[in-house]
C-alpha cells in the first residue's frame, strides 16, 4: 500500500520520500503518470485521495516517537508526526541514516508548531520552553537508528 505525499515537483509515495534523481528530467513532468526507478506509482497533478500506511510498530520512526515521548514532547492536533514515523518506518533505517537532516527538518516544523501552539515542554524552575537544538535532534535520531538496528537483530 503507498501513501503519497505532497512535494515541490509532484506526488511522491512514502517509500521514497525525497525526490529522486528521476525527477529532475522536466520532460518527465509531463507525464500524468511516473513510476520512480523502485517501481513506485507517482501521481502529477491533483492529489488523490489519501492511501494510509500499513500501521508498523517496528521501525525508527516509531522508536523514535517513543524517545520523544520520553522527552516530554508528543504530537499534537493537526501535526505530521504520526504520518512521518509511518513515513520512516517504511522507508527502512537506511534512509533514515542518509536523510537525518529531513528528519531533523521535519522535527524543526513541529517543534515550531508546538512553539507557536505554547505547548513545548518548560525548563524546570522557569517559564522558558526548551530550545530546539539541531546536534541534540540529530543525537536523538541516531539514537533512534542504533535502537532499531539492534532489535533488528535480536529477531
Amino acid at each position: 500500500m503507498l501513501n503519497l505525499v505532497a512535494h515541490a515537483h509532484g506526488l511522491i509515495c512514502a517509500t521514497c520520500v525525497t525526490p529522486c534523481a528521476w525527477q529532475s528530467d522536466p520532460a518527465k513532468h509531463a507525464d500524468p503518470q511516473l513510476s520512480c526507478p523502485l517501481g513506485h506509482w507517482h501521481g502529477w497533478g491533483a492529489n488523490p485521495a489519501p492511501v494510509s500506511l500499513p500501521q508498523s510498530k517496528h521501525g525508527v520512526g516509531t522508536v523514535l516517537t517513543a524517545l520523544l515521548k520520553k522527552l516530554k514532547c508528543k504530537p499534537i492536533a493537526g501535526c505530521q508526526c504520526r504520518q512521518r514515523a509511518r513515513q520512516m518506518n517504511a522507508a527502512g533505517v537506511e534512509w533514515c541514516e542518509q536523510n537525518i537532516d529531513i528528519i531533523v527538518e521535519w522535527l524543526r516544523e513541529e517543534y515550531t508548531r508546538s512553539e507557536a501552539a505554547g505547548l513545548l515542554p518548560k525548563i524546570p524552575l522557569t517559564s522558558k520552553s526548551i530550545p530546539f537544538i539541531v546536534p541534540v535532534a540529530k543525537k536523538v535520531i541516531q539514537r533512534a537508528i542504533a535502537i532499531t538496528r539492534a532489535r533488528a537483530k535480536t529477531h
